[in-house]
């Protein structure tokens, strides 16, 4: 069942990203110049659908919102600079030369994107790199101050506010508010290619990246409930690379 929930949620991402448009390399690249807002409204909004979906589970399963909470902050082992600072930096410059992220990639890859294989072919290795010398930089990657695994509940229990659901609250409030302000000031249209007259919503080259958005967002739920994560697409490299490096000793041992 989990495969084949993957393997749903996977076609419908990758049909997100293309009637978004946000695969498109030339879309990632404004965005990092600031001359373009495409890929900003698509993400507020996927991130604004994905808190209210999760703080719908947060209320209605406990159990599977613990499995998916403990999961994710264990991120929070890494240093905030050596792991978080560091890594972003990194993915950062390579989405701005690639024109890519490492869920995008594989959107251009189906889209048949220019030179977008290479790109794949890129991060993979890239994996590879990584779990190769991970034994090497894993003191570097947790060393430093880190983020402490303080739940919002710990502090309802003494409390008669319920902070979690007020913070998924003003995320959505405050996401919603930039979309429109930027919608307002540069109209999305502007910048996606245009459709045909009278096109039926499933035949549009492009959607409002903000719909685009909100429909990944939606998809945390059955994440959450069948697989028992998040969505993410860089954890399928990883996965992916482990596949192969699990016949080198080294890394075995580690």
């Amino acid at each position: 069942i989990s495969m084949v929930a993957a393997l749903c949620m996977g076609f419908v991402f990758g049909w997100a990203l293309e009637k978004g448009r946000v695969f498109e390399p030339l879309a990632i690249r404004k965005q990092f110049l600031f001359q373009a807002w495409i890929m900003l409204k698509m993400f507020l909004a996927a991130i604004s659908s994905s808190g209210l979906c999760l703080g719908i589970i947060y209320k209605a399963a406990p159990a599977s919102f613990s499995v998916i909470r403990t999961r994710f902050t264990d991120c929070v082992q890494r240093g905030i600079f050596t792991g978080g600072v560091a890594g972003g930096l990194i993915l950062g410059i390579g989405m701005a030369i690639a024109g890519a992220c490492p869920g995008m990639v594989l959107a251009q890859v189906g889209a048949n994107v220019h030179n977008s294989v290479f790109t794949l072919l890129g991060a993979v290795l890239g994996a590879l790199f990584y779990g190769l010398i991970y034994t090497k930089i894993k003191g570097a990657i947790v060393a430093g101050p880190k983020f402490s695994k303080t739940y919002l509940s710990d502090y309802h229990e003494s409390s008669s506010t319920d902070w979690y659901v007020v913070l998924v609250a003003a995320l959505v409030i405050a996401c919603t508010a930039v979309i429109t302000a930027l919608e307002v000031v540069v109209d999305w249209r502007s910048e996606a290619p245009p459709n045909s007259a009278g096109c039926a919503v499933f035949g549009c080259t492009a959607w409002p990246p903000a719909v685009a958005g909100v429909l990944i967002g939606i998809l945390q739920v059955p994440c959450a409930i069948v697989i028992g994560d998040t969505i993410g697409g860089s954890t399928s490299y990883v996965t992916m690379a482990s596949s192969v490096l699990v016949f080198v000793p080294e890394c075995r041992r580690a």
